[in-house]
């Protein structure tokens, strides 16, 4: 879960271990819409108590992971020494080439997940704009000033029936304004709405979107995979 925040410097960060016991005493206390969010959405992994002093504590359950909240962040870490989040993503994506060295994390967050994953993300996007960005032809049908590709007989005769200055035509043009990039054009754009612990991960995520201006922004849900289809690469 994330949160969009105004500045970051108003956000304590909070490192516990899974099953801590006694519970972590936070140096400031959890607003109304904190515990709340808490109590409703992440009831099943942390648990808010109350100390003698009446500051709020964080009770840990069996969970790993990263919680964000409007001014604090709580990184629960696994309580078997020696495992990280970097080896916990590698395992659970299958991702071999998931190194630290190759990730700047900032200091003050350490190494959470989210940000690895983004940085992660932003890795492996650069390879591809090394490359260069995937192109492919795509079917358009339009109302021109001339003949380009195939007339349309039928919408010709439908739409430009009194017209002599136009002509319906079907054609092919390769472009990189495909689905493939739509959806890391869209990717990019719904992550650089939320807040992140390394503050340059919002600028790159500002500059890859700026670099991909020749494809069209469009909102991209989860059955649209489906249309992408992959040719056998023969080699």
């Amino acid at each position: 879960m994330f949160h969009k925040y105004n500045n970051s410097n108003d956000i304590e960060f909070v490192k516990v271990t899974e099953f801590c016991n006694p519970p972590k005493t936070l140096e400031r206390n959890l607003t109304n819409e904190e515990v709340h969010i808490i109590e409703t959405q992440f009831n099943d992994k942390i648990e808010v108590v109350s100390t003698l002093g009446r500051q709020h504590a964080i009770k840990t359950m069996h969970y790993v992971g990263y919680i964000v909240l409007p001014h604090h962040v709580i990184s629960i870490l696994p309580k078997i020494p020696g495992i990280s989040y970097f080896d916990m993503i590698r395992y659970a994506l299958k991702l071999p080439e998931l190194k630290p060295e190759n990730f700047s994390v900032s200091d003050e967050g350490g190494d959470n997940y989210y940000d690895i994953l983004v940085r992660f993300l932003l890795q492996e996007l650069e390879v591809i704009l090394q490359r260069g960005l995937y192109n492919s032809y795509v079917n358009y049908e339009d109302n021109l000033n001339c003949v380009h590709g195939k007339i349309l007989f039928k919408e010709q005769i439908t739409y430009n029936c009194n017209r002599r200055d136009k002509v319906f035509c079907s054609f092919s043009e390769l472009t990189s304004d495909v689905l493939e990039n739509r959806i890391i054009k869209y990717t990019l754009f719904f992550l650089s709405q939320y807040h992140f612990i390394d503050d340059k991960i919002n600028a790159d995520l500002i500059k890859y979107y700026k670099r991909l201006d020749p494809v069209e922004l469009m909102p991209i849900y989860s059955d649209i995979f489906k249309y992408i289809y992959y040719s056998k690469v023969v080699g």
